[in-house]
This record gives C-alpha cells, structure tokens and sequence, in this order.
C-alpha cells in the first residue's frame, strides 16, 4: 500500500508504479515489476492534492518469487513517467510529488 501521495500541483502526467525492478532495466508495463499507475489529476479547495493508494501484489510477488528475483528483506519500488511513444512533445513534470509512507501487508 503507497498512503498518501501528495503535490502541490496537479501534474500533467501519471506515474507508472514498480515492485523490485533491477537496476539497468527499462521501466514497462507488461513486465514482471509493473504494479499499476498512480496520478494526481485532482485538486482539492486549499490547491493541494493528497491521495492513499491501495495495490494487490500478491501475484507480482508470486512470479518473482519463481524466478528468483524476490527478496522480502530488500524491496523497492519505484516511480517512472511513462514512455510518449514516437513523435510525442517531452514532458515537464509539474509540482513536487511526496510519498509520505509506503506499506507492505502479508495475506
């Protein structure tokens, strides 16, 4: 569970979220590591956006635990922006997104 996202700004873009991807590896959303998206496409009334997201890891862990590349004293995660494809403008991300605190449930 990622709780609490937070950014001054709405940003332009969402975020691709990541369980243990290997250094060296390009970020992509079919890959053993892609967990789902995160954005801030909200604002609330005082201009800041704040939100908790909630994700099933269980079957990521499971094939990364076959293959293994899983290891429950070592984990992270990590945040891309996503890939534009060919002939797409660059992106310039708004605002300085915070994650407060990441968990992790055991079911």
């Amino acid at each position: 569970m990622f709780e609490t996202f937070s950014n001054e700004d709405s940003p332009n873009t969402y975020y691709e979220v990541y369980l243990n991807l290997p250094k060296g590896v390009p970020p992509h959303f079919r890959s053993l590591y892609y967990v789902g998206n995160v954005s801030f496409f909200f604002k609330k009334p005082n201009g800041k956006s704040k939100v908790s997201v909630r994700y099933d890891v269980s079957s990521i862990v499971k094939g990364q635990k076959l293959l293994g590349n899983f290891n429950e004293n070592n984990i992270s995660v990590t945040f891309a922006i996503p890939e534009l494809g060919e002939g797409k403008k660059s992106i310039k991300v708004i605002g300085n997104p915070k994650i407060e605190r990441i968990s992790f449930e055991a079911r």
